[in-house]
């Protein structure tokens, strides 16, 4: 087997893997935030904490300055049920723009570019 043939078999694996990754993993992140939050005791813990900020709020006795959440719902279970195709779009851009550069890193490395030769007696050439 080439060593070309050989990095362009890791280059495949490599995006291969990271896209699978990316998608099982949210797609899996967001199952489990839909059982989580989800559900009705979910949905009344998260009415209790925004009541309790409001009242914190309005008695002003908190040494943090809190804001009031907008949110009917808690968050993470508006983002993965409402933009989970943002979220996986971004993610896999970002991941395979990683992983490209990572790819372009060990091709450079394993090429074998300019060897230098370290049997020489004189130091290389200097131009000025």
């Amino acid at each position: 087997m080439s060593r070309g043939l050989a990095l362009n078999i890791f280059s495949g694996l490599l995006f291969l893997a990271t896209t699978l990754g990316v998608v099982v993993g949210l797609v899996q992140s967001r199952a489990w935030i839909r059982e989580t939050y989800g559900d009705g005791t979910a949905q009344d813990q998260w009415n209790t904490w925004v009541s309790d900020v409001k009242q914190t709020k309005k008695d002003g006795d908190s040494s943090v300055a809190r804001r009031v959440p907008k949110s009917a719902e808690p968050p993470g279970l508006v983002l993965m049920r409402d933009y989970f195709a943002v979220c996986l779009i971004i993610s896999l851009v970002l991941s395979l723009a990683l992983a490209t550069v990572f790819n372009f890193m060990v091709r450079g490395v394993l090429s074998g570019g300019g060897k230098v030769s370290l049997d020489d007696d004189e130091p290389p050439a200097v131009s000025t």
